[in-house]
């Protein structure tokens, strides 16, 4: 099946317009492999969360708590973000969208890309700990390491090399790429959760601060992630493959494969 979005190098602006169509052409599928991903992972948050707020893990207990809950996150998202890069990845290139392939994917490369996920975590929190701009140095660098590990099997070191070979003097348009997207979804979700606040107080729900408050909040909150954080990754996704048509003139190797479409189709 040929994409309806021509394979072709972008600007900022076209990427996540871009993403914003194939997000649209497939956006039950997305929704539901997000919703499948991410409810897990609300039941473990608010449980971990209600422990902490009611003082039932206080001192170095409550310590060690969140940073495996942070650590856990780091993983758990690595994941999420491999099995969306596999679909967003089918929906580009004019694939059907199989939920149940993408996760497969993802977890036959699970080592690999939680691996990957620490390593980059790592640097970009020790670059922006030091003087911020090595952080913003590595982010760009290995933006594109989870998609090397499930498109390409590039494994975990692989990945990282794979990453910092395409983003080789692009890394200012990686940067300005992921700003925008994420720009994007910061707005929304503080629209949302100034909405939802007034909503939750005012209908007296729960008084802001008490640990009820605190869970609807993060019900709202999933519920934004599971609605809107795929455009995230399919922008993510679209980066991958631009760099490639970029540097690798991938898009004449689709159109030499059949795949992809004439460069004049609707973009």
């Amino acid at each position: 099946m040929s994409s309806a979005i021509a394979i072709r190098p972008r600007s900022v602006s076209e990427l996540v317009d871009a993403a914003f169509q194939v997000l649209r052409a497939g956006y039950a599928q997305y929704v539901m492999l997000m919703g499948l991903a991410y409810v897990p992972w609300l039941v473990i948050i608010m449980l971990t969360s209600r422990s902490l707020l009611t003082g039932t893990a206080t001192g170095t207990a409550g310590i060690g708590r969140s940073f495996v809950l942070m650590l856990g996150g780091l993983i758990w998202f690595s994941i999420i973000d491999g099995a969306m890069t596999v679909a967003a990845s089918q929906g580009y290139l004019g694939q059907r969208v199989d939920v149940g392939t993408a996760f497969g994917r993802a977890f036959s490369q699970l080592g690999a890309l939680i691996g990957a996920a620490i390593a980059r975590g790592v640097l970009i929190f020790v670059g922006f700990i030091l003087l911020f701009a090595p952080g913003l140095y590595f982010l760009a660098r290995y933006a594109v390491a989870p998609a090397a590990v499930v498109i390409e099997r590039a494994g975990m070191f692989g990945s990282l090399g794979r990453s910092s070979t395409l983003t080789n003097g692009l890394k200012w348009h990686v940067l300005k790429t992921l700003l925008l997207v994420w720009v994007i979804y910061l707005v929304l979700s503080m629209a949302l959760a100034a909405m939802a606040g007034g909503l939750v107080a005012g209908g007296g729900l729960g008084a802001a601060g008490t640990v009820r408050y605190f869970m609807l909040m993060q019900i709202v909150s999933a519920i934004f992630t599971i609605l809107v954080y795929p455009l995230v990754s399919i922008v993510q996704t679209l980066l991958y493959y631009d760099l490639r048509i970029r540097k690798e003139a991938y898009d004449i190797e689709l159109m030499a494969s059949g795949l992809g479409g004439p460069p004049s189709q609707a973009a």
